[in-house]
Protein backbone atom coordinates (compact mmCIF):
# COMPACT_ATOMS: atom_id res chain seq x y z
CA UNK A 1 0.00 0.00 0.00
CA UNK A 2 1.47 2.93 -1.46
CA UNK A 3 -1.23 5.67 0.18
CA UNK A 4 -1.59 7.70 2.53
CA UNK A 5 -4.41 6.75 5.11
CA UNK A 6 -7.25 8.51 7.26
CA UNK A 7 -8.62 7.94 10.62
CA UNK A 8 -10.63 10.44 12.09
CA UNK A 9 -12.27 11.07 15.68
CA UNK A 10 -14.26 13.60 15.78
CA UNK A 11 -15.03 13.57 19.66
CA UNK A 12 -11.44 14.01 19.95
CA UNK A 13 -10.67 16.37 17.23
CA UNK A 14 -7.81 14.16 16.03
CA UNK A 15 -6.84 13.24 12.51
CA UNK A 16 -4.19 10.50 12.41
CA UNK A 17 -1.81 10.32 9.24
CA UNK A 18 -0.70 6.97 8.32
CA UNK A 19 2.21 6.94 6.17
CA UNK A 20 3.06 4.17 4.05
CA UNK A 21 6.44 1.94 4.19
CA UNK A 22 8.00 3.00 1.08
CA UNK A 23 7.94 6.73 -0.42
CA UNK A 24 9.33 7.30 -3.89
CA UNK A 25 10.16 10.79 -5.82
CA UNK A 26 7.38 10.63 -8.12
CA UNK A 27 3.70 11.80 -9.57
CA UNK A 28 1.87 9.51 -6.94
CA UNK A 29 4.18 10.90 -4.31
CA UNK A 30 2.89 14.32 -5.06
CA UNK A 31 -0.81 13.17 -5.57
CA UNK A 32 -0.68 12.19 -1.97
CA UNK A 33 1.00 15.08 -1.00
CA UNK A 34 -2.01 17.24 -2.44
CA UNK A 35 -4.53 14.95 -0.92
CA UNK A 36 -2.61 15.27 2.44
CA UNK A 37 -2.70 19.06 2.12
CA UNK A 38 -6.58 19.16 1.71
CA UNK A 39 -7.43 16.35 3.97
CA UNK A 40 -5.41 18.77 6.80
CA UNK A 41 -6.74 22.00 5.80
CA UNK A 42 -10.30 21.48 5.31
CA UNK A 43 -10.99 19.70 8.67
CA UNK A 44 -12.57 22.15 10.47
CA UNK A 45 -13.61 19.33 13.30
CA UNK A 46 -9.49 18.51 13.65
CA UNK A 47 -7.41 20.65 15.74
CA UNK A 48 -4.79 17.63 15.93
CA UNK A 49 -3.04 15.78 13.61
CA UNK A 50 -0.89 12.73 14.40
CA UNK A 51 1.29 11.09 11.79
CA UNK A 52 2.31 8.17 11.98
CA UNK A 53 4.70 5.49 9.74
CA UNK A 54 5.79 2.13 10.33
CA UNK A 55 8.58 0.99 12.34
CA UNK A 56 11.40 0.46 9.35
CA UNK A 57 10.73 2.57 6.25
CA UNK A 58 12.77 2.89 3.27
CA UNK A 59 11.90 6.88 1.72
CA UNK A 60 13.90 8.96 -0.55
CA UNK A 61 14.89 11.56 1.00
CA UNK A 62 13.49 14.52 -0.80
CA UNK A 63 10.08 12.79 0.25
CA UNK A 64 10.72 13.66 4.05
CA UNK A 65 12.02 17.20 3.13
CA UNK A 66 9.18 17.55 1.61
CA UNK A 67 6.38 15.78 4.13
CA UNK A 68 8.36 18.39 6.51
CA UNK A 69 7.93 21.09 4.95
CA UNK A 70 4.17 20.65 4.06
CA UNK A 71 3.09 20.04 7.58
CA UNK A 72 5.01 23.36 8.77
CA UNK A 73 3.10 25.38 6.00
CA UNK A 74 0.21 23.49 7.58
CA UNK A 75 0.69 24.03 11.16
CA UNK A 76 1.22 27.72 10.11
CA UNK A 77 -1.75 28.25 8.18
CA UNK A 78 -3.97 26.28 10.49
CA UNK A 79 -2.72 26.53 13.91
CA UNK A 80 -3.23 22.86 14.67
CA UNK A 81 -0.92 20.92 16.55
CA UNK A 82 0.77 18.20 14.85
CA UNK A 83 2.51 15.22 16.56
CA UNK A 84 4.71 12.91 14.32
CA UNK A 85 6.00 9.44 15.78
CA UNK A 86 9.38 8.68 17.25
CA UNK A 87 10.82 6.60 14.36
CA UNK A 88 9.81 8.96 11.54
CA UNK A 89 10.89 11.94 13.55
CA UNK A 90 14.19 10.46 15.00
CA UNK A 91 14.52 9.71 11.40
CA UNK A 92 14.18 13.07 9.88
CA UNK A 93 15.95 14.22 12.86
CA UNK A 94 19.13 12.42 11.69
CA UNK A 95 18.95 13.40 7.97
CA UNK A 96 17.29 16.54 7.09
CA UNK A 97 17.56 19.88 8.14
CA UNK A 98 15.96 22.80 7.75
CA UNK A 99 18.22 25.95 7.46
CA UNK A 100 18.44 29.81 6.50
CA UNK A 101 18.41 30.86 2.62
CA UNK A 102 21.59 32.93 3.81
CA UNK A 103 23.87 30.30 5.42
CA UNK A 104 23.88 28.16 1.83
CA UNK A 105 26.98 27.34 1.00
CA UNK A 106 27.14 24.01 -0.98
CA UNK A 107 30.32 22.75 -3.16
CA UNK A 108 29.93 21.12 -7.06
CA UNK A 109 31.84 17.90 -6.08
CA UNK A 110 29.45 15.17 -7.06
CA UNK A 111 31.43 12.19 -4.69
CA UNK A 112 31.46 14.63 -2.34
CA UNK A 113 28.26 15.13 -2.31
CA UNK A 114 26.83 11.46 -2.55
CA UNK A 115 29.13 10.89 0.85
CA UNK A 116 26.93 13.66 2.99
CA UNK A 117 24.18 11.54 3.29
CA UNK A 118 21.85 14.31 5.15
CA UNK A 119 19.93 16.69 3.36
CA UNK A 120 19.24 20.21 4.32
CA UNK A 121 16.32 22.27 3.13
CA UNK A 122 16.66 25.80 2.65
CA UNK A 123 14.36 28.77 3.59
CA UNK A 124 15.29 32.20 0.97
CA UNK A 125 14.00 35.28 1.27
CA UNK A 126 13.64 37.76 -1.27
CA UNK A 127 15.36 38.02 -4.74
CA UNK A 128 18.54 38.79 -2.64
CA UNK A 129 19.40 35.57 -1.25
CA UNK A 130 18.60 32.96 -4.11
CA UNK A 131 21.64 33.88 -6.45
CA UNK A 132 23.93 30.99 -4.65
CA UNK A 133 21.45 27.94 -4.85
CA UNK A 134 20.81 28.75 -8.53
CA UNK A 135 24.81 28.97 -9.36
CA UNK A 136 25.43 25.52 -7.52
CA UNK A 137 22.68 23.94 -9.60
CA UNK A 138 23.71 25.53 -12.51
CA UNK A 139 27.20 24.62 -12.44
CA UNK A 140 26.40 20.67 -11.28
CA UNK A 141 24.31 20.08 -14.21
CA UNK A 142 26.70 22.46 -16.24
CA UNK A 143 29.97 20.29 -15.42
CA UNK A 144 28.16 16.55 -15.63
CA UNK A 145 26.71 17.02 -18.83
CA UNK A 146 28.86 16.52 -21.91
CA UNK A 147 28.55 19.52 -24.64
CA UNK A 148 29.78 21.33 -27.11
CA UNK A 149 29.51 24.34 -25.74
CA UNK A 150 30.15 24.32 -21.83
CA UNK A 151 29.68 27.87 -20.83
CA UNK A 152 26.71 28.45 -23.06
CA UNK A 153 24.87 25.83 -21.70
CA UNK A 154 26.40 26.94 -17.51
CA UNK A 155 24.61 30.74 -18.24
CA UNK A 156 21.64 29.39 -19.80
CA UNK A 157 21.03 26.50 -17.37
CA UNK A 158 21.65 29.17 -14.58
CA UNK A 159 19.16 32.20 -16.47
CA UNK A 160 16.73 29.13 -16.73
CA UNK A 161 16.70 28.24 -12.72
CA UNK A 162 17.40 32.12 -11.99
CA UNK A 163 14.01 32.47 -13.72
CA UNK A 164 12.03 29.74 -11.71
CA UNK A 165 13.36 31.27 -8.69
CA UNK A 166 12.44 34.58 -9.40
CA UNK A 167 9.26 33.69 -10.41
CA UNK A 168 8.47 32.16 -6.95
CA UNK A 169 9.33 35.49 -5.45
CA UNK A 170 7.51 37.79 -8.44
CA UNK A 171 4.21 35.79 -8.74
CA UNK A 172 3.62 34.15 -5.93
CA UNK A 173 3.06 38.11 -3.51
CA UNK A 174 5.58 36.57 -0.96
CA UNK A 175 8.83 36.43 -0.75
CA UNK A 176 9.69 33.15 1.27
CA UNK A 177 10.87 30.49 -1.13
CA UNK A 178 11.64 26.94 0.35
CA UNK A 179 14.71 24.97 -2.00
CA UNK A 180 16.19 21.69 -1.18
CA UNK A 181 18.96 19.65 -3.71
CA UNK A 182 20.24 16.30 -2.90
CA UNK A 183 22.40 14.18 -4.46
CA UNK A 184 21.99 10.40 -4.40
CA UNK A 185 23.40 7.05 -5.84
CA UNK A 186 20.92 4.23 -6.94
CA UNK A 187 22.90 1.08 -7.85
CA UNK A 188 25.23 2.26 -10.70
CA UNK A 189 22.97 5.82 -11.44
CA UNK A 190 23.93 9.27 -9.53
CA UNK A 191 20.67 11.53 -9.76
CA UNK A 192 20.11 15.14 -8.68
CA UNK A 193 17.03 16.39 -7.05
CA UNK A 194 15.71 19.46 -6.65
CA UNK A 195 12.56 20.95 -5.11
CA UNK A 196 11.85 25.11 -5.16
CA UNK A 197 7.99 25.79 -3.62
CA UNK A 198 6.36 28.65 -2.41
CA UNK A 199 3.17 28.94 -0.55
CA UNK A 200 1.61 31.92 -2.50
CA UNK A 201 -0.53 32.82 -5.53
CA UNK A 202 -0.83 29.81 -8.14
CA UNK A 203 -0.34 29.62 -11.54
CA UNK A 204 -3.93 29.85 -12.40
CA UNK A 205 -4.42 32.44 -10.33
CA UNK A 206 -1.89 34.93 -12.63
CA UNK A 207 -2.73 33.45 -15.53
CA UNK A 208 -6.55 34.44 -15.39
CA UNK A 209 -5.91 37.78 -14.24
CA UNK A 210 -3.82 38.35 -17.05
CA UNK A 211 -5.85 37.44 -19.46
CA UNK A 212 -8.84 38.23 -17.96
CA UNK A 213 -10.74 35.00 -18.18
CA UNK A 214 -12.06 33.70 -15.14
CA UNK A 215 -13.60 30.64 -16.69
CA UNK A 216 -10.31 28.99 -18.15
CA UNK A 217 -9.28 25.93 -16.16
CA UNK A 218 -6.32 25.51 -13.80
CA UNK A 219 -4.47 22.56 -16.42
CA UNK A 220 -5.02 24.97 -19.25
CA UNK A 221 -3.53 27.42 -17.46
CA UNK A 222 -0.47 25.69 -17.00
CA UNK A 223 -0.09 24.59 -20.14
CA UNK A 224 -0.18 28.54 -21.25
CA UNK A 225 2.37 29.14 -18.87
CA UNK A 226 4.86 26.61 -20.19
CA UNK A 227 5.06 27.96 -23.59
CA UNK A 228 7.80 30.21 -24.45
CA UNK A 229 7.27 33.96 -24.19
CA UNK A 230 4.49 33.32 -22.33
CA UNK A 231 4.39 35.63 -18.77
CA UNK A 232 2.65 37.67 -16.02
CA UNK A 233 5.27 39.72 -15.59
CA UNK A 234 6.11 42.97 -17.33
CA UNK A 235 9.44 42.91 -19.00
CA UNK A 236 11.40 39.80 -19.87
CA UNK A 237 10.26 36.19 -18.70
CA UNK A 238 8.85 33.61 -19.60
CA UNK A 239 11.70 31.30 -20.44
CA UNK A 240 12.01 29.87 -16.87
CA UNK A 241 9.46 26.74 -17.06
CA UNK A 242 9.55 26.32 -21.22
CA UNK A 243 13.05 26.10 -21.17
CA UNK A 244 13.88 23.65 -17.41
CA UNK A 245 11.55 21.90 -19.75
CA UNK A 246 12.79 21.93 -22.93
CA UNK A 247 16.45 20.63 -20.94
CA UNK A 248 14.51 18.18 -19.03
CA UNK A 249 13.55 16.58 -22.01
CA UNK A 250 17.16 16.65 -23.74
CA UNK A 251 18.37 14.83 -20.32
CA UNK A 252 15.58 12.38 -20.38
CA UNK A 253 14.79 13.99 -16.82
CA UNK A 254 11.47 13.95 -14.91
CA UNK A 255 9.67 17.25 -13.49
CA UNK A 256 6.68 17.71 -11.35
CA UNK A 257 4.96 20.89 -11.28
CA UNK A 258 2.00 21.48 -9.34
CA UNK A 259 0.25 24.54 -8.91
CA UNK A 260 -3.75 24.87 -7.19
CA UNK A 261 -6.25 22.12 -9.23
CA UNK A 262 -3.53 21.35 -11.67
CA UNK A 263 -0.13 19.89 -12.66
CA UNK A 264 2.42 19.30 -14.79
CA UNK A 265 4.38 15.72 -15.28
CA UNK A 266 7.12 14.91 -17.49
CA UNK A 267 8.59 11.29 -17.11
CA UNK A 268 12.03 10.02 -18.83
CA UNK A 269 10.67 8.11 -21.48
CA UNK A 270 9.40 12.19 -22.73
CA UNK A 271 6.01 11.44 -22.00
CA UNK A 272 4.01 14.45 -20.59
CA UNK A 273 0.56 15.52 -19.29
CA UNK A 274 -1.41 18.58 -17.84
CA UNK A 275 -3.96 17.46 -16.00
CA UNK A 276 -6.60 18.92 -12.85
CA UNK A 277 -5.75 17.27 -9.97
CA UNK A 278 -9.10 16.10 -7.97
CA UNK A 279 -7.54 14.60 -5.23
CA UNK A 280 -6.37 17.94 -3.62
CA UNK A 281 -4.81 21.39 -4.21
CA UNK A 282 -1.31 23.04 -3.86
CA UNK A 283 -1.62 25.98 -2.13
CA UNK A 284 1.16 27.78 -4.18
CA UNK A 285 3.32 26.44 -6.77
CA UNK A 286 6.22 22.96 -6.17
CA UNK A 287 8.46 22.51 -9.11
CA UNK A 288 10.28 19.36 -8.62
CA UNK A 289 12.53 17.36 -10.95
CA UNK A 290 15.09 14.85 -11.23
CA UNK A 291 17.71 14.43 -13.84
CA UNK A 292 20.92 11.69 -14.10
CA UNK A 293 24.67 13.12 -13.74
CA UNK A 294 26.07 10.36 -15.36
CA UNK A 295 26.14 7.20 -17.69
CA UNK A 296 24.75 9.71 -19.86
CA UNK A 297 25.32 8.34 -23.42
CA UNK A 298 24.31 11.75 -25.26
CA UNK A 299 25.92 15.14 -25.80
CA UNK A 300 23.87 18.48 -25.03
CA UNK A 301 23.76 21.04 -28.13
CA UNK A 302 22.70 24.62 -26.67
CA UNK A 303 20.78 26.84 -28.42
CA UNK A 304 21.13 29.76 -26.50
CA UNK A 305 19.13 32.44 -28.58
CA UNK A 306 16.21 30.24 -28.82
CA UNK A 307 16.58 29.37 -25.86
CA UNK A 308 16.54 25.08 -25.84
CA UNK A 309 19.04 22.70 -25.86
CA UNK A 310 18.96 19.52 -28.19
CA UNK A 311 20.73 15.88 -27.51
CA UNK A 312 22.31 14.21 -29.67
CA UNK A 313 23.20 10.28 -28.99
CA UNK A 314 26.60 9.44 -28.98
CA UNK A 315 26.18 6.21 -30.77
CA UNK A 316 25.11 8.52 -33.65
CA UNK A 317 28.70 10.39 -33.80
Amino acid sequence: MLDFTYDRFEEKGTLIVRLPERLTFNLHFFIQMNILIKECLNSDDVNRIIIRSPKFINYAKMTMAYIINTLTYINEQSGKKIYINNDFRMRVKNEVAAKEGKSFNKETDIEKLIKNQGLEYYVFKGKEEITRPVNHISALLAKSMPSFNQDDLKDFINTTIGEIFSNSCNHSNQDNVYFASFVQKEYDNIFLYVSIIDYGRTIANNVRAFLNKKDISSAKCIDWAIKPANTTRAGSGGYGLPTLISYLKATKGELYIFSGEAGYVLLESGSEMTEEIKQGSFPGTSVAFKVRLNKNNFIIKCYADDKKVDSISLNDI
